[in-house]
């Protein structure tokens, strides 16, 4: 059965498991949602990394999904402490560079769930992406990193992200942004296929606990 899209009409697409707002040690203290699977563990881990308005219902209903699939799931707010225009500067910057705080910031998460004992130590980041498909597919291919990417053309920008369904409030700032660029946003035929490979994905290189749900 095909899964249903976490924030369509429910809260999210957990099955069992909890949930905990964390702090996590870092460049100071991290403010993260843990998702955690039902069972007896240990599971593989995810870093889920929350689009540019950050911690929202809809990034824990992403990790919500993920633990229901038998991954522990840790999102954490990299906005935190810092306005979001500023942040999204900072965070351009830092991606040019390939250095940086938020780098620092998801590395920390990183360390943190491989060092908890319901984790496998084997850990996946979780973020799609919009554009250059076939630039990015050269450099993971070159560097010999484990992928899969597809490009959604009918999609845009934030396609996966249920802001909407989750009930997340826009700030003012995205509402304009979205009346003039066309597309952007959540896009059901999109995220339905890309919810169908992350999982598989996952599935094959961070071999989920067979106790898990499937």
């Amino acid at each position: 059965m095909q899964d249903e899209v976490p924030g369509r009409g429910r809260a999210s697409e957990r099955r069992g498991g909890t949930v905990t707002e964390v702090a996590i040690p870092g460049p100071g203290e991290l403010p993260a949602y843990l998702a955690v699977p039902d069972g007896p563990g240990p599971w593989p881990g995810v870093v889920v990394i929350h689009d540019v308005m950050g911690m929202t219902q809809d990034l824990r209903n992403q990790a919500d999904w993920l633990a229901g699939h038998g991954y522990l799931a840790a999102a954490a707010d990299l906005m935190h402490k810092r306005g979001t225009v500023g942040c999204m500067i900072s965070i351009m910057r830092e991606a040019r560079a390939r250095r940086g705080g938020v780098f620092a910031a998801i590395e920390a998460v990183r360390t943190w769930l491989a060092a908890r004992q319901d984790c496998t130590g084997r850990i996946g980041q979780d973020r799609t992406l919009r554009g250059a498909a076939a630039r990015l597919e050269r450099a993971l291919t070159a560097a010999g990193i484990q992928h899969d990417v597809k490009e959604y053309p009918q999609a845009g920008h934030e396609f996966l992200n249920d802001h909407d369904g989750a009930g997340d409030k826009a700030p003012p700032l995205f509402a304009v942004m979205a009346r003039l660029f066309p597309g952007l946003g959540y896009n059901e035929a999109a995220a339905q296929d890309a919810r169908g490979r992350i999982p598989a994905f996952f599935s094959a290189h961070l071999a989920p606990s067979p106790s898990a749900a499937s």
